[in-house]
């Protein structure tokens, strides 16, 4: 083996003994892995769980109940706060978070909303309550921290932002707050004042919201059915954070640039 052909192995032994290492390390950095079931009633977490880099967090049968996120006519399809699911998670580094909530779409249609909190909050009553303020028992799902509906839950303690809504059943015109529930997924904070993007989709048996790069800190998801005329199942949860570190791609792509420049030089001398 000449030289440059020594040299060109040793480069792309290199570069694979630094991507097992890279994988290795993003790997170690998983923590905070768990599940929210086992919380004390069916309807709250007892805990918040922190949810660290390239970890994910479950909730097996968050909620079974057809009509408490939406589609409850004699509350105006507002949500009903006592009947749905609320769960928390502490993101302890930014990261790019997949927030899915399933069912099979025969029984139930899933929904959630996802708000920034400060810290654990699971449906406390923090501000005025009550007329156009709303309460547990009957609040807006798709109003902006602060807004009719939702005044409520707003301040310390309690809700700081409205990231986005996906709700795979039904639309109405407006809630009895006056606001539009969409079907679909709905971005709320138009700002991104805690995530770079925010995309989502839905479909039978699915609600995803996506964040990009979203924020250190609490979370809260109400989650709970969107169609009255179903039967009721199981609504699963899943929060995933899929960081996707920015230096290590640059440096994989330099390392790979410098094998295929070694390959290239290779070849003329073959030639």
């Amino acid at each position: 083996m000449n030289m440059t052909a020594l040299t060109l192995f040793k480069t792309a032994l290199t570069a694979s003994a630094l991507t097992l290492a890279m994988s290795g390390t993003a790997a170690a950095q998983g923590q905070g892995s768990g599940i929210w079931d086992g919380r004390a009633t069916p309807l709250y977490d007892d805990t918040t769980i922190a949810l660290g880099l390239n970890s994910s967090i479950n909730s097996t049968a968050a909620n079974s109940n057809v009509n408490s996120w939406s589609d409850n006519v004699a509350l105006t399809y507002n949500a009903w706060g006592m009947t749905g699911g609320w769960l928390n998670f502490n993101l302890t580094s930014a990261s790019d978070t997949i927030i899915k909530a399933t069912s099979n779409g025969n029984l139930i249609a899933p929904a959630f909303t996802l708000y920034r909190t400060d810290g654990y909050y699971a449906g406390a009553t923090v501000g005025a309550k009550g007329g156009a303020n709303g309460a547990i028992h009957s609040f807006s799902g798709v109003a902006q921290a602060g807004q009719n509906g939702l005044i409520w839950a707003t301040g310390p303690g309690g809700i700081v932002d409205t990231l986005g809504y996906a709700n795979s059943g039904n639309a109405h015109g407006t809630n009895a707050f006056g606001q539009p529930v969409n079907a679909g997924f709905n971005q709320v904070d138009m700002a991104n004042l805690y995530a770079t993007a925010i995309t989502g989709k839905t479909g039978s048996g699915l609600a995803e919201i996506d964040l990009k790069n979203l924020h250190a800190g609490f979370y809260s998801i109400f989650v709970g059915g969107a169609n009255s005329t179903l039967n009721g199942g199981d609504i699963n949860v899943n929060v995933a954070a899929v960081p996707v570190p920015g230096a290590v791609w640059l440096f994989g792509s330099a390392l790979m640039g410098l094998v295929g420049a070694q390959r290239k030089k290779m070849a003329k001398i073959i030639a």
